[in-house]
């Protein structure tokens, strides 16, 4: 697997050009560079990936812009660098070769200290690996893609601290350690567990995984601010809208969203599958967001 996901990054000359040069400036302060996120879950399973997210761990005691910043932007096509990170550092570079900024961010350990992940508690400081990928929120996408010079070339390998591979194998949504504790630190993947099952052709949430969510959704939910819920809502109802009609009615999510409707119409979860059924039929797949949107509120 780690072949193939070298070969998928050396198609990509100008983003591998760019990892090379920055995994040597990396190795210079004593760091470890990690390409982690949905790329390396999408790379493994053989398809292109999107967001490039480059994550550096060690014990170093270095600055990431600074680091950014020594690197031949000409030479990489680097046409800005920018800083966004308060709690923690992060920093966006804008290239000549792709529309996408690449995400770039020490390796850091979060713990909620508020409901809603409005507040929480950020470390950096002698993060590795393990502990970074322990506070993603599934285990497909806590795998990381491990970097490395040897012998002046680029390497590396895939690294799966808590059975993402597996997982993928087995096409299972299953949260990095206490599932709860994950949803606990960010209600909102409650609705990411959904909408990602419902994207992903033949996946299921895992049993555990599901319990949990069945258990601290009618909590935790209303702490997500709306125009969070919004975006995973209408990303998961464009994959499969009764898919993710009925996710949301068995997880308890559904009452919450439109419990005026529920009280009066025991029926509605059906009424609004079949809406979206034949609007499919008329109107293909993906549904327009505001078509999504109008049917789940029709019963209103």
């Amino acid at each position: 697997v780690s072949a193939e996901v070298l070969r998928a990054l050396r198609r990509r000359k100008p983003l591998w050009k760019f990892i090379e040069a920055f995994c040597r400036a990396v190795e210079k302060a004593g760091g470890e560079l990690h390409l982690a996120g949905g790329i390396v879950r999408d790379l493994v399973e053989g398809r292109a990936g999107k967001d490039i997210d480059l994550m550096v761990a060690g014990a170093g005691s270095f600055g990431l812009e600074k680091l950014l910043g020594s690197l031949p932007a000409k030479r990489l096509g680097i046409r800005r660098i920018l800083s966004v990170g308060k709690a923690f550092a992060v920093c966006k570079v804008r290239t000549t070769w792709s529309d996408a900024e690449l995400d770039v961010a020490l390796a850091r350990t979060e713990r909620s200290t508020g409901p809603g992940h409005r507040e929480f508690r950020i470390r950096t400081r002698n993060v590795d690996a393990r502990e970074d990928a322990g506070r993603r929120d599934f285990t497909i996408n806590s795998i990381l893609f491990s970097f490395r010079m040897e012998k002046g070339r680029l390497t590396g390998t895939v690294i799966d601290f808590f059975g993402g591979m597996a997982d993928l194998r087995r096409k299972l949504i299953r949260g990095v350690g206490c599932a709860e504790d994950r949803f606990r630190e960010d209600p909102l993947r409650m609705l990411r567990a959904i909408r990602q099952k419902n994207e992903r052709s033949g996946y299921s949430i895992e049993r555990k995984t599901w319990a949990a969510i069945r258990r601290v959704a009618p909590a935790l939910f209303r702490t997500i601010q709306p125009e969070r819920v919004i975006e995973e809502l209408l990303r998961s109802l464009a994959a499969d809208p009764e898919r993710t009609v009925d996710d949301l009615r068995r997880a308890g999510i559904l009452p919450i969203l439109i419990p005026d409707v529920l009280g009066i119409r025991k029926d509605a979860p059906a009424r609004i599958k079949r809406r979206y059924a034949i609007l499919e039929k008329r109107l293909g797949r993906p549904l327009p967001e505001n078509v999504l949107l109008a049917n789940l509120l029709a019963d209103f």
